[in-house]
């Protein structure tokens, strides 16, 4: 069987709870304490789906788990879960000072070739580090 590729939705509630659900599934949506776990408790449904539907002799809606799932972040968890995107995270990071970078993105101070450059590499050896991560 074809290898079914569908995309996972992840949002976090404002109690911490995770949330993955997805949507060309109908019915299928799961909570966990983390990320991963919402993750492991997602695997642990469809494989339920795909036992329950063999012994009732029915079609399940999961194409017999054969799923490559993508997931996409709401914007609230993608920040959370990939802390690059926090201003003082970057700041850090690039070593830059917090401020002068929120300046340097306003416009309000002036940013040097050099270290337009020097921010440059290392934002792209962030996004490498990304990357990998994924």
């Amino acid at each position: 069987m074809k290898t079914k590729k569908v995309e996972a939705i992840i949002e976090k509630a404002s109690d911490g709870i995770y949330g993955i659900y997805i949507p060309a599934i109908p019915g299928i949506g799961v909570i966990g304490d983390s990320e991963k776990e919402a993750k492991e408790n997602l695997k642990e449904v469809i494989n339920n789906i795909v036992e329950q539907c063999k012994k009732d002799g029915v079609k399940d809606n999961v194409n017999s788990g054969n799923l490559e799932i993508s997931y996409r972040y709401t914007p609230s968890v993608f920040s959370k879960t990939f802390n690059i995107f926090n201003i003082n995270y970057l700041a850090d990071a690039i070593g830059v000072n917090t401020s002068i970078l929120r300046q340097y993105k306003t416009r309000k101070t002036y940013i040097s070739e050099a270290r337009k450059k020097q921010i440059e590499t290392k934002i792209h050896q962030l996004a490498k580090e990304l990357l990998v991560s994924l």
